[in-house]
């Protein structure tokens, strides 16, 4: 009798899971922050914005505009128009036209499913779709699927998703498999002006970058990514005591300690956190800097 219940329950449920219905792409007023690195102590904070309407051949695209603030000393900075989009939701379909496009290419495919090897851009990811779910974002269920390397020879360094509404965690435009030597994960999604993406995050790393710009340091750091201790170095030390704050990519502390006035240089010690991305503040402002470092 159990076993009958059970049955029936599970096909009353699958018409609703059948028809959950497709979560389209933002058109305006959205924020995507990826933070990316290689191992020779180079990273950076992407953020693409949506930024009005274009159109191309008669139809109405949507336009993307690209951001970057990376760790060189001077930090450079990137301000770019990167293409824009424009989505079929009958057949679940995005296309891309590039900024120095000449023909419009599939950028996302929602009607793949498990198993499906990645395209994007018509270029192959080295990804595979693996298995699929649906979470919770914004108030609304969002198809998703966790991404998977193509052979054993793939490594992700963090846990990579497709979903819905949001692209892929991977990389929104240019995806790649995370390897040892560099990576791509998306931090923050903002919608509305509103966190969205993590499902947990209240909009505390949001806020610290994507919806306000980064302001350029007058410190460097380094090595990042480490695996140990890392340097903070300026050539105007503080005339005060400074503190110094390890969050992670929620916003919670994870390590303190003081930069003394006067001292130009101090060693931050990191071998005792997780691998992973984290953000470092210096000053208790939290409309102070807060850049992204990685753990190995």
């Amino acid at each position: 009798m159990l076993r009958l219940m059970l049955l029936l329950g599970l096909i009353g449920l699958a018409p609703s899971l059948l028809a959950q219905p497709y979560r389209s792409f933002p058109e305006t007023e959205a924020t995507w922050l990826y933070f990316y690195y290689e191992l020779i102590d180079w990273r950076e904070e992407s953020y693409y914005e949506l930024q009005g309407d274009t159109l191309i051949h008669g139809e109405t695209w949507v336009k993307v505009w690209q951001q970057r603030h990376n760790s060189y000393y001077p930090p450079a900075n990137l301000d770019r128009y990167e293409g824009a989009f424009r989505q079929d939701t009958a057949l679940r379909q995005l296309w891309w036209y590039g900024a120095t496009d000449s023909v419009a290419r599939l950028w996302y495919d929602f009607s793949r499913d498990t198993g499906d090897t990645l395209y994007q851009l018509g270029q192959p990811t080295g990804l595979k779709l693996g298995d699929r779910d649906s979470i919770l974002l914004g108030g609304q269920y969002h198809r998703r699927w966790q991404l998977v390397p193509l052979d054993s020879l793939g490594f992700l360094g963090v846990e990579a998703y497709l979903i819905e509404g949001i692209g892929n965690t991977a990389g929104l435009i240019t995806p790649r498999p995370e390897w040892f030597e560099s990576g791509e994960s998306l931090l923050c999604f903002t919608r509305d002006n509103q966190a969205v993406y993590p499902p947990f995050v209240q909009g505390e790393v949001c806020f610290l970058t994507a919806l306000d710009r980064l302001p350029v340091p007058d410190w460097e750091i380094g090595p990042n990514p480490t695996s140990g201790d890392m340097y903070l170095r300026t050539p105007s030390p503080p005339g005060t005591p400074q503190a110094i704050q390890v969050l992670d990519p929620l916003g919670r502390i994870c390590h303190q300690a003081t930069w003394p006035a006067g001292q130009p240089e101090i060693r931050l010690q990191m071998a005792h956190l997780p691998p992973g991305p984290y953000y470092l503040r210096v000053g208790i402002r939290r409309s102070g800097p807060a850049l992204p470092i990685w753990k190995l």
